[in-house]
């Protein structure tokens, strides 16, 4: 049997550990640090990235762990730094690539924690590229190429997920180790160990659908990654909506702490954050008032640039541009209740009074009523419309026959709607759609031999209809902020079953009368 020295051995036994062993890590070169923030609260930082933990007598609390290679980076810092103590809770602020990655490191000792909103969200970016690296995506086939990535200042850390090394990099690709969260919270939750706290606020949908804060209460921090720039001059909506930017104010501001902490290791005082929140609070009050009176957006602009800023001074120069944003994110539903009396032009098929002697014949001029429900938000909407014309009486007789009728038109109309210009006190809303029309037939009828009436009378009493179309147009002028006057301009065509002698075939009415609004919401989008 051949045997070794024992020298020899071990040098064999150490090359094999060598071989075998795992390569260093993808992110080593990265620097990474750790440094205290108040108490027990720390941050570690990689590249521009930064997380925070929590380290208590019975374990730690850690947010995003970034990636895989941080999260294991801090997995061999936790054991050399605070020997003992695991990680007992993975607290995500959202399902990006960026910031989820690596949780899985933990799983043997720790319950992973995100929104309600995580899963969807997570599901949602393993198909589409991340919003706000689209436009690096130049060809838009949905993949980051190659040549795309060349020369990107954001290309190092998505080339870092290349797991095939083709080149290119995938949604798929980017969202591998993301894996789904162990428990959901809906609005807010708290979390306890070892005596002290840390809570998920829900901030809204800003940067992502599963935005979530970490509110530290004893330590008075407030972790926030990729928010709203409150605080930068000049400030811009830009990639928020100003819904977004005042969930999230509305979510943090009751929160009593001294400093927000960005995800990039920046500080912003509350008093910062309150300014701003009072300044958009203003604005949005202003402008709201502003688009329930259908005022347009150069009415209220100048409205609200007549008013003193109030909150942060600083952003009175982009206050023009900040009515305009929030203006264009107001949505308004309403349902109304339109009444006017109409005068209507009508016209018939041209056989009642042929070869008879008309003493009465059908009138060309009818008056009626209409009533009519209306929805709309912005510039579409619908209505259903039913006019009742006024009874019209007619009577003729020949040489066989003569009769004697009275006739009432009742129409129905569903009216799809368009408003050009719904911010306005003077609207012009067009209108189409089908119409359904009925006509109740009332009278006598009696033969006559040589212009001579004989025989009994026959009744008359049926009723017809026909199926058409009507379009036309409302003229709206506000009188107050429900209260409206309407002058509803129609023309109606018809085809009808039977009695097309008396049935309306066509007709153009024209009215005026009140629009009254019952239900108005308006919103933010």
């Amino acid at each position: 049997m051949m045997r070794f020295a024992p020298t020899a051995a071990w040098s064999v036994i150490a090359i094999a550990m060598i071989a075998l062993a795992p390569p260093a890590h993808a992110q080593d070169d990265v620097a990474r640090e750790i440094a205290a923030v108040r108490g027990d609260l720390y941050t570690m930082r990689e590249g521009s990235e930064v997380t925070i933990f929590l380290v208590t007598p019975d374990g730690i609390v850690l947010s995003d762990p970034l990636n895989e290679s941080a999260a294991k980076w801090l997995l061999r810092e936790f054991n050399e730094r605070f020997p003992g103590k695991t990680v007992r809770y993975v607290l995500l602020t959202h399902h990006h690539f960026d910031r989820a990655g690596g949780a899985w490191v933990f799983k043997d000792t720790a319950e992973v924690v995100g929104h309600q909103n995580f899963e969807r969200a997570l599901s949602a970016s393993r198909h589409d590229l991340p919003a706000q690296l689209a436009s690096l995506d130049r060809n838009g086939n949905n993949v980051f190429d190659r040549s795309e990535l060349a020369d990107a200042p954001e290309a190092p850390p998505l080339k870092r997920r290349d797991r095939n090394e083709d080149g290119n990099v995938t949604p798929d690709e980017l969202y591998t180790d993301i894996q789904s969260v162990e428990s959901t919270f809906q609005s807010r939750r708290r979390i306890t160990l070892g005596g002290r706290n840390v809570d998920l606020i829900y901030t809204g949908e800003a940067h992502a659908p599963d935005m979530a804060a970490l509110f530290f209460p004893e330590e008075r921090v407030l972790f926030a990654v990729d928010a709203p720039p409150v605080t930068s001059a000049p400030f811009s909506f830009s990639l928020y909506t100003p819904k977004q930017v005042h969930d999230w104010t509305q979510a943090v501001m009751p929160l009593d702490f001294d400093i927000v902490l960005s995800g990039r290791g920046d500080t912003t005082a509350k008093a910062d954050v309150a300014g701003f929140a009072q300044y958009l609070d203003n604005l949005i009050t202003g402008v709201r008032a502003g688009f329930d009176s259908n005022r347009s957006l150069e009415r209220v602009r100048a409205e609200v640039m007549s008013q003193s800023a109030v909150g942060t001074l600083t952003m009175s120069q982009q206050r023009p541009v900040h009515v305009a944003d929030v203006f264009a994110s107001f949505r308004k539903v309403t349902i109304d209740v339109q009444g006017a009396a109409v005068v209507a032009r009508v016209s018939r098929e041209e056989n009642y009074c042929e070869a008879f002697t008309c003493s009465a014949p059908l009138q060309d001029v009818t008056h009626g009523g209409t009533i009519a429900f209306v929805t709309g938000m912005g510039r579409i909407g619908a209505s259903i419309e039913a006019q009742v014309d006024q009874e019209g009486h007619g009577s003729r007789a020949g040489l066989f026959y003569e009769d004697e009728i009275v006739h009432r038109d009742t129409s129905w109309a569903f009216l799809f709607r368009y408003t050009p210009q719904p911010q306005s006190r003077m609207t012009v809303t067009f209108v189409g759609g089908p119409a359904f029309v009925t006509s109740n037939i009332r009278g006598f009828s009696r033969s006559r031999f040589n212009g001579i009436p004989f025989g009994p009378l026959s009744e008359i009493n049926y009723t017809t209809s026909g199926l058409g179309f009507a379009a036309g147009a409302d003229l709206v002028g506000s009188l107050t902020r429900r209260l409206s006057l309407v002058v509803p301009i129609r023309f109606r065509r018809t085809s009808a079953d039977a009695w097309t002698d008396v049935v309306t075939q066509s007709s153009v009415k024209v009215g005026a009368g009140l629009s009254w609004s019952v239900v108005r919401h308006v919103y933010m989008k």
